[in-house]
């Protein structure tokens, strides 16, 4: 994945857990562009993945009541799936 890609965030069961409450409902089946790119985060169940900031086209629901809603994430790469532009 490189910045200016088009993906849906497509996360994996074993991941899910480390989301927030409420939080992988909200991101799951997102769609929208690769806005950053790091190697080394600390995204994903290893903690040192390669993971990218994804802009949603659409901000995402809140999950928590006092929250602003959510317009971009850091997910690791292989809880992105390409689409077509």
């Amino acid at each position: 994945m490189n910045v200016g890609d088009r993906v849906r965030v497509k996360l994996l069961p074993e991941y899910r857990a480390q989301y927030a409450e409420g939080a992988a409902k909200c991101l799951d089946g997102a769609l929208g562009t690769v806005e950053q790119a790091r190697e080394h985060s600390v995204c994903g169940a290893n903690g040192n993945e390669p993971a990218r900031l994804v802009r949603f086209d659409v901000p995402r629901p809140k999950w928590w009541k006092d929250q602003t809603p959510c317009a971009a994430f850091w997910f690791g790469v292989d809880e992105l799936e390409a689409v077509a532009s």
